[in-house]
């Protein structure tokens, strides 16, 4: 029988919070998921949004490493090398975020500069080409969430402090969504494809 400790059930919350994290700043985003000329149009009026689900994203990268600081001596026990990959790929997941959000910041400024631009043409072509590099840097930033999900469900497989059918169905959850990030990249391209070749300098 698994038994609960305080310890357990405080990470078993956090984790909680961590998927709520990623969820609700992910919604609050989309200002800066449509067609560039809607970036442009919706992105600066929802500015305040925007600056809140990065923070968001901020925090909930912060308390992933909090996480895997917090069960890396009980990985550990059972796996050093796991219980060290669960904290490097918790960086690696906020590092990819970071650049994500840098990505996030500048359609933000290219939407500032939209309004009343003497040149509309070329601030929609730099929008082009920065949204596309931001869907890139996202599914960058998405699949180090899954790997950090994927690392963690195995540490835990190590162990017997969680029962095999919640790990297993679990980690077949994080392998489902991390098989459909090739469809989402190959519909990135089709849409950078579309986006980039009427440019002038696509072909260059």
């Amino acid at each position: 029988m698994h038994r609960a400790t305080p310890a357990g059930r405080g990470v078993g919350l956090l984790l909680i919070v961590q998927l709520a994290g990623l969820i609700v700043p992910f919604v609050l985003l989309r200002p800066v998921t449509g067609a560039p000329v809607e970036i442009l149009a919706h992105a600066a009026p929802s500015e305040g949004l925007i600056g809140v689900a990065l923070g968001l994203l901020l925090a909930n990268g912060l308390l992933t490493i909090g996480i895997s600081l917090a069960t890396f001596d009980v990985f550990r026990r059972a796996s050093a090398a796991a219980a060290r990959w669960v904290l490097v790929a918790a960086v690696l997941m906020v590092a990819t975020q970071a650049l994500d959000d840098v990505q996030v910041l500048s359609l933000v400024a290219l939407s500032r500069q939209a309004v009343g631009a003497e040149a509309p043409d070329t601030i929609l072509a730099l929008a082009v080409t920065t949204a596309a590099a931001r869907r890139w840097t996202h599914l960058t930033a998405i699949l180090a969430i899954d790997g950090w999900i994927l690392a963690f469900y195995v540490a835990l497989f190590r162990g017997t402090a969680v029962p095999r059918a919640v790990l297993a169905f679990g980690t077949l959850t994080a392998l489902l969504h991390l098989a459909g990030i090739p469809v989402t990249a190959g519909l990135f391209a089709v849409v950078d494809k579309v986006l980039l070749d009427p440019l002038p300098f696509a072909n260059f």
